[in-house]
């Protein structure tokens, strides 16, 4: 049972991560008549940084008992997500005659979107955190 707002955040922050990771990486290429596209470099990268920001988020969700290690994993994922989203402006900017040409229409903004929504969506989760470390840190000083 979910018990928790930043549970949620945390889970449609892996979810977010995960497909923004896939789309970016150019591995879903099921369209008929397309040639296969080796991925670049950058686009492993961007898979393999996501897939570890979705990693941590849902050890993130295992960690609820642990709010202080939850709060600097969580704060580990958005340094990642961070990261991440460099290098997605740096592929739709610097390496745009390449990485455009490659995406299908529906998968060009939805991925750079996804992984820029993971953000947001870690930075809600940490806040939730820490107002429970401050609720339970009143608690405290009322016993």
């Amino acid at each position: 049972m979910i018990q928790r707002i930043q549970t949620v955040w945390l889970v449609l922050a892996a979810f977010s991560a995960a497909m923004g990771g896939i789309m970016l990486g150019n591995v879903v290429n099921g369209v008929p008549g397309n040639t296969a596209v080796t991925p670049t470099m950058e686009e492993w990268l961007a898979l393999g940084v996501f897939s570890v920001v979705g990693v941590l988020s849902v050890l993130a969700v295992v960690l609820f008992q642990q709010r202080n290690r939850q709060r600097k994993l969580i704060l580990a994922a958005q340094y990642l997500a961070l990261l991440g989203i460099v290098g997605v402006f740096y592929q739709i900017f610097v390496r745009a005659d390449v990485a455009l040409a490659q995406l299908a229409p529906w998968n060009m903004w939805l991925g750079p979107a996804l992984a820029v929504a993971t953000y947001p969506l870690l930075w809600l989760a940490r806040r939730g955190v820490e107002a429970d470390i401050k609720l339970l840190q009143s608690v405290d000083r009322l016993r």
